[in-house]
């Protein structure tokens, strides 16, 4: 079996194509079969060379691996759309001489008043095939005049294209419903309903997995396989993605590329994980490898209901996947090229204490700030918390610090038996003096990663200040 992954290179990978890839690669990996990567630049004002290196970039990035596919072939076999048009020729040429296609010369401007009519008059715009009973001696007319020229596919009248759908069971349509549809768009390039279903057949797609968005491509797809004699794919078209504001996910509600994330520093892991439930569900929320996800993956788990797109979401895969991140891996992704002067007990100290209690990158920058600048600059709320706890409170902590291993219990303790305090009015007053944070670590582990030295220093500059 074979499943294919199909963009235009007009843009960078979104959460919603890259989804479709992953749910496309999960299919194939647990049948053992093959996952394809075609580039689909029929639209050529549009697509990029910058975009096709970005789009396989990202997907590498992820750990999808494909089987077939761009870079591999030449013109003759290649997997970029634009250089298959003498292959789509020759389909064309076949549909004209058995009559399944004509030549169409209506203007831009004919199928727009066509359109205004129709649905001013209730109905659903179609073409209304003035150029499908055209004569040879016109069709020839109008060729040698270099008129510009389509070619629709001539849908048979009154007959039901069904299929049936893996994920929304048995589809019906009514071809008198569809209308000639273009196969080929006047500047001579293939439409994508054409080169998609063509380039399915002849490289051996069995299986595809798409947004239900392309529902009703399905049937006009379906005629132009059936009537070349090519033999159908199976389709499973899977649940749109919507924002919180129950609209298709764009850029304006939520959605974001995914060169994005991963620059912000979400890892891979954490972005299949994620992909991999919207729309789609797993039997428990644990962390999975990309094999692992593959394993599980069912197409009978895929819903029809549209999927919400939710930042928290992620952040909570993204907070699983750092967890679960080996001490050389986190100092590989999150400390590269950031050398320390502590030894390696420390070092690990540091990692896991950062590991939970960041997300991103960023985080870990403001993290390292407090554990190692010489100085702390405390916020307006923080300093009046120092100021109200009083200079007794802090020498006690001064007194105690006299000794090599102080520890956080032993703090706690002095300042209970001595003040009466207990509980948050010790521990926070603690934590804002080391940290200027109201959370965080767990203050053995805070005091231990600043050292004796720091310890001293800031609790020495907030009793000289009090």
């Amino acid at each position: 079996m074979k499943t294919r992954f199909c963009p235009s290179p007009t843009g960078s990978l979104h959460i919603g194509n890259m989804r479709t890839a992953l749910f496309n690669y999960l299919y194939a990996r647990k049948n053992k079969g093959k996952f394809l990567l075609r580039i689909e630049d029929t639209d050529l004002s549009r697509s990029k060379e910058s975009y096709i290196e970005s789009i396989q970039k990202d997907l590498l990035s992820l750990g999808l691996n494909w089987d077939e596919g761009v870079p591999i072939g030449s013109k003759k076999n290649s997997y970029m759309q634009s250089q298959r048009i003498d292959i789509y020729q020759k389909y064309y040429s076949q549909l004209i001489d058995n009559k399944k296609a004509y030549y169409c010369f209506c203007t831009e401007e004919e199928l727009k008043v066509s359109k205004r009519l129709q649905l001013s008059q209730g109905l659903p715009p179609k073409y209304n095939g003035k150029c499908r009973e055209l004569s040879k001696d016109e069709i020839e007319e109008q060729l040698l005049a270099n008129n510009v020229a389509a070619i629709r596919f001539l849908v048979p009248r009154k007959i039901g294209i069904v299929f049936e759908d893996i994920v929304r069971g048995k589809q019906s349509f009514d071809s008198n419903i569809l209308g000639d549809f273009i196969i080929r768009k006047a500047d001579g390039m293939a439409s994508f309903m054409f080169a998609n279903a063509i380039d399915d057949a002849l490289m051996d797609v069995t299986h595809i997995l798409r947004g239900e968005d392309h529902l009703t491509n399905t049937p006009r797809q379906k005629l132009i396989l059936d009537t070349l004699g090519f033999s159908e794919p199976s389709y499973a078209h899977i649940s749109i993605i919507i924002g919180k504001d129950r609209q298709p996910l764009s850029k304006r509600n939520g959605s974001q590329s995914i060169q994005n994330l991963l620059e912000i520093g979400y890892l891979p892991l954490a972005i299949l994980n994620y992909l991999a439930r919207i729309g789609h569900t797993y039997e428990n929320n644990e962390l999975l490898s990309l094999d692992d996800l593959a394993i599980k993956f069912s197409l009978d788990r895929l819903v029809k209901s549209p999927a919400v797109f939710d930042m928290k979401q992620l952040n909570t895969w993204q907070k699983l996947a750092v967890l679960a991140c080996s001490i050389e891996d986190f100092k590989k992704i999150f400390l590269n090229d950031i050398s320390f002067d502590i030894g390696n007990e420390q070092l690990e100290k540091l990692i896991t204490t950062l590991k939970n209690n960041v997300l991103l990158p960023d985080e870990v920058s403001d993290w390292l700030s407090v554990f190692f600048d010489e100085e702390l600059e405390y916020n307006e709320e923080n300093a009046e918390i120092i100021k109200k706890t009083g200079k007794d409170f802090f020498n006690i902590w001064l007194e105690l610090l006299e000794k090599e291993n102080i520890k956080a219990k032993e703090l706690y303790n002095n300042i209970n038996l001595k003040l009466g305090l207990k509980g948050k009015q010790v521990y926070m007053p603690i934590r804002i003096a080391l940290t200027n944070r109201k959370y965080g670590p767990e203050l053995q582990n805070v005091m231990d990663i600043l050292g004796i030295r720091l310890l001293k220093r800031r609790i020495v500059k907030i009793v000289n200040g009090l």
